[in-house]
């Protein structure tokens, strides 16, 4: 994991040449109420559990990533099912960003460990997404945490089984209090994600960026590559073949559809400046993808090194960790 150090010299904040308020539509406008930096776990930001596909559609049983060269793959190997349902989809992955936001933000970037319950209001999450906190949004949400308790991972060929979230119940039945329409969720995570967090396992989320890309692919693809960049390697270079894993894009998909779906990705990402430029070259019967980081991955580095997301105690289980 990266060190957050304090900056020796005061230089120019350049976010300001990305931000214009005066435009109504520009997204950062809209993140007012949001916080730019974010803490999330760092294998589930790195590694999929969630199809692409959005509330209401159907989609895929499983998901499998299997790579013995990925450094963030332990046992070269990741399973994904929902307990004999479809997966879960884009919307519910935003709910459990929006939790895993609200969890870090209230206990380690205070200086203190994660631990269980949570109390949460889904209010609190249509908040954090930027979404209208309407009753069917409310229903939604909660049908979403239930589907959340649904996912189980497999990892490494031991077969380590663990979740995202183990219980989310309501409060208040609504049986005793009949007006209370939507009522406080006590959410529980899987130990194996409290275990994590507060190992230091985490990572910087630019949240105004995440939220603004939308396409599900480009926000997949500025997950996978934040700590590529991270990493030390100014210049990473990705198989388009893991790219598609780590996506994860169907596995019927052609290498020519493949390449269609990634690049827009790509163009999303450069329209927002976080990439800069993106070089693909043939390698045998794949691509490789060389990405050079732009304006908006600098100030979000500015913005970390001015002000760290997490206190003293959160940074030094970071960096403890390496």
């Amino acid at each position: 994991m990266e060190s957050v150090l304090a900056p020796a010299t005061s230089r120019p904040d350049p976010a300001m040449e990305l931000i214009d308020l005066s435009f109504p539509e520009d997204p950062f406008r809209r993140m007012k109420a949001c916080s730019v930096v974010t803490y999330g776990e760092s294998r589930l930001q790195r590694l999929p559990w969630s199809g692409l596909h959005r509330r209401n559609e159907r989609g895929p049983s499983s998901i499998t990533v299997e790579s013995p060269n990925e450094a963030s793959l332990p046992g070269g190997r990741w399973a994904v099912t929902s307990r004999g349902v479809p997966l879960v989809g884009t919307y519910e992955r935003s709910v459990f960003r929006a939790l895993e936001w609200i969890a870090i933000d209230a206990s380690l970037a205070q200086g203190h460990p994660l631990a269980n319950p949570m109390i949460v209001h889904p209010r609190d999450i249509c908040e954090r997404l930027c979404w209208r906190a309407t009753q069917p949004q409310f229903d939604a949400i909660e049908q979403s945490m239930q589907n959340l308790c649904r996912v189980e991972i497999e990892e490494g060929t031991a077969g380590t089984r663990f979740g995202l979230l183990r219980s989310a119940i309501a409060g208040t039945q609504r049986t005793v209090n009949r007006s209370l329409t939507c009522p406080q969720f006590v959410v529980y995570f899987d130990r194996s994600f409290i275990d994590s967090v507060n190992a230091g396992h985490v990572r910087p989320i630019n949240w105004g960026l995440w939220i603004a890309l939308r396409e599900p692919i480009a926000q997949r693809m500025l997950e996978i590559l934040d700590p590529e960049f991270r990493a030390g390697t100014v210049v990473p270079t990705l198989d388009a073949d893991l790219l598609a894993q780590l996506v994860p894009l169907p596995p019927t998909a052609t290498r020519n559809r493949r390449r269609i779906l990634l690049e827009q990705a790509h163009a999303s990402l450069k329209t927002r400046g976080y990439l800069k430029k993106i070089d693909r070259h043939s390698s045998g019967s794949s691509d490789l993808y060389t990405y050079h980081p732009g304006p908006t991955y600098v100030a979000m580095q500015y913005r970390l090194e001015r002000q760290p997301g997490l206190p003293p105690q959160g940074r030094a289980l970071r960096e403890a960790r390496g």
